[in-house]
C-alpha cells in the first residue's frame, strides 16, 4: 500500500465526491468526479467540470479518506467507487494511486469514460477497473466534431482496444431527440459494431435539461432549445433496432451528474 506520505503528497482536481450513488455501477457507491475534459458536448449536464479550478485541489488522502468512511455500505450492498468526471483519465497519475491504493483494499471499481485517452499508457489503471461505462455521443466524425468539438478516431479506436482486452463495458448513448433517435444513427452504431465484432451492452441515457441551471451559475449559454428529452415511443423504437441485430440495449432514466455541485 502507498506510503502515507505518497498519500498526501498527490493531489488530484475533484469537483465533488458524491455518496450514495446507485445508477453508477452495482450496489451503492461513492462517485468522485474529475474536473477537466477533452470535450465540450453541446448537451452536457456537468459543464462545471470542463475546467480545474484551484480550488478544487484534493489530496489523495483527503479523497480516500472521504471514500472509506463510507466503506459500510459499499460492504452491505456489494457497491464501491466510481471515478466519474469531467474525464478522470486526463489526471492519469491521481487516477493510477487512487486506483491502486482501492484495488489492494478489494474495492469494486468503476470507471465512466469518454474514451478520449492514450490507451497505452493508461493500460495499466484500466485493467483495475471491474467495470467501464465506455461513451458513444455518435459514430459520424463530422457530427461528433460538432456536437463535442472533437474528432471521434481515438474514441472509437479506444472502444475496439478496451473490448479485445477483455474490460467489461457498458457503451453508454446519451440520446438526443432529433440527434440519435434517426434510425441513421442506430444503423452506425449497428455498423460499427458489425465491422470489428464487438459485444457490448448499451445504456442509453435520455437527454434532459436539468442541469440548465448550472449554465446560468457558470454564466454559459444553456443547451440549444432544439435539443429535446426523447419519448418512450422513441426509446422503445431504438431498442428494437439494436435487438434485431442482437445487440442487447437498455434505458437509464437516471442521471447521477445532475447533482454534482456547482462550484462558484
Amino acid at each position: 500500500m502507498q506510503e502515507m506520505s505518497t498519500l498526501d503528497k498527490t493531489y488530484g482536481y475533484i469537483s465533488n465526491i458524491q455518496h450514495f450513488s446507485i445508477h453508477d455501477g452495482p450496489g451503492v457507491r461513492t462517485t468522485v468526479f474529475f474536473s477537466g475534459c477533452p470535450l465540450r458536448c453541446k448537451w452536457c449536464a456537468n459543464p462545471e467540470t470542463w475546467l480545474s479550478k484551484e480550488e478544487e485541489v484534493m489530496s489523495l488522502m483527503t479523497m480516500t479518506d472521504r471514500v472509506k468512511s463510507q466503506a459500510i455500505f459499499h460492504r452491505m450492498t456489494e457497491g464501491g467507487i466510481t471515478f466519474s468526471g469531467g474525464e478522470p483519465t486526463r489526471q492519469l497519475h491521481f487516477l493510477d494511486e487512487a486506483t491502486a491504493f482501492f484495488y489492494k483494499l478489494g474495492k469494486h471499481l468503476t470507471l465512466e469514460t469518454c474514451g478520449d485517452f492514450n490507451f497505452e499508457k493508461s493500460w495499466s489503471v484500466l485493467k483495475r477497473f471491474d467495470l467501464v461505462y465506455f461513451d458513444l455521443k455518435h459514430t459520424d466524425s463530422r457530427l461528433h466534431r460538432h456536437l463535442t468539438g472533437k474528432d471521434n478516431t481515438i474514441i472509437l479506436e479506444n472502444l475496439v482496444k478496451c473490448l479485445r482486452a477483455g474490460l467489461k463495458i457498458v457503451v453508454r448513448i446519451p440520446v438526443i431527440d432529433p440527434i440519435h433517435t434517426e434510425k441513421a444513427f442506430c444503423d452506425g452504431v449497428i455498423s460499427f459494431f458489425k465491422k470489428y465484432m464487438l459485444s457490448a451492452d448499451i445504456e442509453l441515457l435520455p437527454f434532459h435539461r436539468l442541469g440548465d441551471k448550472k449554465y446560468d451559475l457558470l454564466k454559459l449559454p444553456r443547451p440549444d432549445k432544439a435539443y429535446k428529452t426523447p419519448s418512450d415511443l422513441q426509446l422503445e423504437q431504438m431498442i428494437s433496432y439494436f435487438k434485431k441485430e442482437k445487440i442487447r440495449a437498455y434505458v437509464s432514466h437516471s442521471d447521477s451528474h445532475v447533482s454534482c455541485d456547482v462550484v462558484k
